[in-house]
């Protein structure tokens, strides 16, 4: 995954000022603007100039050792992922060191209690403003915490379950029967002989077919390919079958599925939990179908919503940014104009569209960029800046408008 990582030597320098920025995907999934290290760098540059005026005597302050550490632990960590869960230790040493470099003003008490005052209300300022409490969960908390009222059988009774959703739905996992196993399936291409990923899917497969486990499929209910009874329609039976079928499983022809209504799934597309009308909550659940495992794998051509020039044109920009667009990884789908191949690592997608134009988005991009034609780019020498994607920078005033 490099979401996170910076694409050139300048983002990586910028990053301590772009975590400022109130604006997800930056160090961290959610929307956490920083404002300790921009706040950190003013305190240096301030603390430095006084004691370059000062001359104070040589030696080694414990606050600036410290200070050392805390970046160059910038260094492996944007190298690396970027990520903020992986620098915790860090973030938390911000604030302390803030707190240190008032202290070490040459100023009076209360000049250096109004200003570190002024540093914590700023930062919780920024945090109040971008509201993070209930924004990353999906649902609400509540008792249960997962409101899925399941039967018997999936209480007492382990099985292999699948889910096709890039919201893989985990929270569920410990309200069915212990030993139950899982595998989510959204991001794979189903190609074990180029991707990894995909070869420890079958031998998942496989593990489940020689301990004779059952086999399902877990989805979430979809109001709009809903039968009247619940069942899923024919279009999401056939379109369930598609996303399983390159990976040797399809649904069982004729079996009904299984259908859990829940006030959770409800809330979460209604924004609301208390007061859910019946008739909403009577459109969302989950659907939780039997499988069959071998068959016979579908061509390619079947189970890939794309034609073969949309399928080179991808191959062409994943070699071009095998970065940005990582060969074996991306799944595609048909858009209203054209398809396109969303890459989970590097939030960002590829389009290819009717008209013969081919664009691509990153996620946090107002609008998408253009690449070129259909032509330009199965042109020999084809080539494209992979270290100038829109919005992957932070930078507000690099995003394109």
């Amino acid at each position: 995954m490099n979401r996170f990582v910076p694409d050139t030597l300048r983002d990586a320098i910028w990053r301590p000022i772009s975590m400022a920025v109130p604006d997800a995907g930056l160090y961290i999934e959610i929307l956490a603007p920083d404002l300790r290290f921009a706040i950190l760098i003013v305190l240096m540059v301030v603390t430095a100039v006084i004691a370059i005026r000062r001359r104070p005597a040589p030696g080694f302050s414990p606050t600036w050792l410290l200070i050392a550490f805390a970046w160059l632990a910038f260094i492996p960590w944007l190298a690396t992922t970027g990520n903020g869960r992986y620098f915790i230790a860090v973030l938390l040493l911000a604030g302390p060191l803030c707190m240190a470099l008032i202290h070490r003003l040459p100023m009076t008490a209360g000049f250096r209690i109004c200003a570190a005052l002024i540093v914590i209300a700023a930062q919780v300022m920024v945090i109040a403003q971008s509201n993070p409490w209930g924004r990353w969960p999906l649902a609400f908390w509540s008792t249960p915490y997962f409101d899925l009222p399941l039967g018997e059988d999936e209480r007492s009774k382990p099985a292999a379950y699948i889910t096709i959703t890039s919201i893989s739905y985990s929270l569920i996992a410990p309200l069915f029967a212990p030993g139950s196993r899982w595998m989510n399936i959204a991001s794979l291409t189903g190609e074990p002989e180029i991707n990894i990923d995909d070869r420890r899917a079958q031998a998942f497969l496989q593990r489940v077919q020689r301990d004779a486990l059952p086999l399902k499929v877990v989805a979430p209910t979809v109001p709009m390919f809903r039968q009247a009874d619940g069942q899923p329609t024919d279009a999401m039976r056939n379109e369930i079958n598609r996303l399983i079928g390159r990976h040797g499983m399809r649904l069982v022809a004729g079996q009904r599925c299984k259908v859990v209504l829940s006030r959770t799934m409800a809330a979460m597309a209604t924004s609301k939990y208390d007061e859910i009308a019946a008739s909403e909550l009577a459109k969302y659940g989950m659907w939780i179908c039997d499988l069959e495992y071998p068959v016979e794998r579908p061509p390619r051509t079947s189970t890939q919503p794309e034609n073969e020039l949309a399928a080179r044109v991808f191959s062409k920009l994943e070699a071009a940014c095998p970065r940005i667009f990582p060969p074996g990884q991306g799944v595609s789908s048909r858009v209203g104009d054209g398809v396109a191949r969303g890459y989970g690592s590097s939030d960002t997608k590829a389009y290819v569209l009717d008209d013969g134009t081919v664009v691509y988005k990153y996620w946090r991009a107002l609008n998408p960029a253009r690449v070129g034609t259909v032509d330009e780019v199965l042109a020999p020498g084809f080539r494209m800046d992979c270290n100038a994607i829109r919005g992957r920078s932070g930078l507000p005033w690099e995003k394109e408008i």
